[in-house]
C-alpha cells in the first residue's frame, strides 16, 4: 500500500490515538530524552480520568512534563520504570509513589526490549516520512529507539516536522507502515545550554590529554568536565569518534577538522554516536551531516563494537570513588541520582581495546549545604550508594591534583595512587586509615 494513503488512513489527535491503540494493563514504552509531549500529556490525561489503569511506563528520563508526582496517583492506576532519572524523575520519586529506577547498561537495552519489557505500545517521535516513507527518530532519539521500536507490538507515532532528519544505522528509520496511530504535533525540539567548564575541569583536562594519542577514536560524556577535555584536544591531529553522546566540544573539533575519522579502524569516515542534545548550533550541526553516524545503543555502547576502534579513549566522570576504585556514577547516599548509562560499557571496552585507555575524572571535593569541604575520594563507598564500575574494570583516574593508572595495581599500591590525587587536606586522614585497616602497610 502506497505510504502516503497509509499515513492518511492512521492520522488522528493525541487524544484518538491513545483511546483507540492503549488498553488497560498495556506496557507503553515511551522512550527517552524525546518523548513525544502530546502522546504522553494524552496518556496522563486518560490515567488521570480513570479510562485507563494499571499502565506500566517504560523509558528513561524525558524532556516533557508528565505530572509523574501528583500524590493522587497510586500504583493501580500506574509504575512508571524509570532506567536514568533527570531532574523530573528525581522530584517524581520524591512527591509521588509511581516512580522506581530499574538498573540498566544502555548496551544491553535491545536485549531488555527484545526479552524484558516486550512493549504492548511504543510512542515514537519522529521527522516526517522521506520519499520512500521512512521516519528517522532524530539525534535525541536515535540511540533508544534504534534498540526499540521494532520489539512493540503496537506503535504511536508523533510526526513532528521540527525533528531533524540525520543519517545513520537503518535500524533509526521507521516504516510509516508499522505506524498503528499517526499524530501531528510541530513542537519546539529540545535545546539545552551545556555545562561551561570551570578552572577545576580544565586542570583535570590537562592531566588526561597528553595521555590522548593522534588518531585516537574518542568518546566524552556530558558535563564541564569533559568538555573541558574536548576543547583542550584543539592540538590534536586525525581524531575520530564513537561515542554515546555526540557533544558540543566535538562540533568545535569537527569543524576544525581535527576529528576527520581517517585514523579510524570501526566504521571509518564518521562520526558515530548514539544520541545528541545540546545548543541550536548543535542541533544545526548534526542535521543532515553525512560525516555523522547515528546508531542503535547496541553499537554506540556495544562491547564488541567499542574494542574494533583501535586506540579507543573513553573519558567519563563520577559521584565519587574509594581508595580501592570502587566507581559509583549515579547515586548520592540513600537516594538514586541518574543511572549507570554507559558508564561501564566504556570502562570496559575501551581499556580492552588495542592501545585504549578508559578514564575517569571528577573534581576531588565538593561543598556541603553546611559550606564544608567534603572528599569525594573516600575510604569506602557510603551506604545508600551504588558502584556503577568496579574496580576491576577501572583504569585511568584523574582530579585536579593528578592522573593515576589503577590496573594491575594491587591493593596497597591503589590506595597510595587514590590518595595522592585526593585533596590534601584528606590525604593524612586517608591514609591513616588505610594502615589502620590494612589495606596499606
Amino acid at each position: 500500500m502506497d505510504y502516503e494513503k497509509i499515513y492518511k488512513e492512521r492520522l488522528m489527535t493525541a487524544d484518538e490515538a491513545i483511546a483507540s491503540v492503549v488498553r488497560d494493563g498495556d506496557r507503553v514504552h515511551t522512550a527517552g530524552h524525546n518523548a513525544p509531549a502530546a502522546l504522553l500529556s494524552a496518556l496522563m490525561k486518560a490515567i488521570k480520568a480513570h479510562d485507563l489503569k494499571g499502565i506500566r511506563i517504560l523509558g528513561e528520563y524525558k524532556f516533557p512534563e508528565m505530572g509523574l508526582g501528583d500524590p493522587e496517583l497510586t500504583a493501580d492506576m500506574v509504575k512508571n520504570e524509570c532506567m536514568f532519572l533527570g531532574a523530573k524523575e528525581r522530584e517524581y520519586m520524591k512527591t509521588g509513589h509511581v516512580t522506581t529506577f530499574v538498573p540498566m547498561q544502555l548496551s544491553l537495552e535491545r536485549r531488555y526490549n527484545r526479552d524484558i519489557a516486550k512493549p504492548d505500545v511504543v510512542f515514537v517521535e519522529t521527522a516526517p516520512p522521506d520519499e520512500n516513507g521512512l521516519c528517522c527518530t532524530g539525534p535525541q532519539g536515535a540511540g533508544q529507539l534504534g534498540d526499540l521500536w521494532m520489539f512493540g507490538k503496537k506503535i504511536i507515532a508523533q510526526i513532528n516536522r521540527n525533528c531533524p532528519r540525520v543519517y545513520g544505522h537503518p535500524d533509526i528509520f521507521i516504516p510509516v507502515g508499522k505506524f498503528d496511530a499517526i499524530v501531528e504535533e510541530d513542537s519546539d525540539f529540545h535545546c539545552i545550554i551545556p555545562s561551561v567548564p570551570g578552572e577545576t575541569d580544565k586542570k583535570i583536562a590537562a592531566h588526561i590529554t597528553p595521555l590522548i594519542p593522534d588518531g585516537a577514536t574518542i568518546q566524552l560524556g556530558i558535563g564541564g568536565m569533559a568538555n573541558a577535555i574536548g576543547y583542550a584536544l584543539e592540538d590534536h591531529r586525525d581524531l575520530g569518534v564513537h561515542t554515546e553522546m555526540f557533544v558540543e566540544s566535538m562540533v568545535y573539533l569537527q569543524k576544525k577538522g581535527i576529528i576527520n575519522n581517517s585514523k579510524k579502524t570501526y566504521l571509518p569516515g564518521k562520526s558515530v554516536a548514539g544520541f545528541s542534545y545540546g545548543t541550536r548550533e548543535l542541533v544545526d550541526f548534526v542535521r543532515e551531516n553525512e560525516e555523522l553516524w547515528f546508531v542503535p545503543y547496541s553499537i554506540s555502547n556495544g562491547y564488541e563494537h567499542i574494542i574494533r576502534n583501535d586506540n579507543m579513549i573513553s573519558i567519563n566522570s563520577c559521584v565519587m570513588m574509594d581508595i580501592t576504585g570502587e566507581c559509583d556514577a549515579s547515586s548520592l547516599a540513600g537516594r538514586q541520582y541518574s543511572g549507570t548509562g554507559g558508564h561501564l560499557d566504556y570502562a570496559r571496552g575501551a581499556a580492552a581495546a588495542n592501545g585504549g585507555k578508559s578514564f575517569i575524572g571528577f573534581h576531588s571535593t565538593l561543598t556541603d549545604r553546611e559550606g564544608r569541604l567534603v572528599s569525594k575520594i573516600v575510604f569506602h563507598l557510603p551506604d545508600g550508594v551504588y558502584v556503577d564500575t568496579p574496580r576491576s574494570n577501572v583504569q585511568y583516574v584523574a582530579t585536579e591534583y593528578g592522573c593515576v593508572n589503577l590496573f594491575g595495581a594491587d591493593i596497597p599500591d591503589r590506595c597510595r595512587k587514590m590518595i595522592s590525587i585526593a585533596h590534601p587536606a584528606f590525604r593524612e586522614k586517608l591514609e591513616f586509615e588505610a594502615r589502620r585497616q590494612g589495606l596499606i602497610y
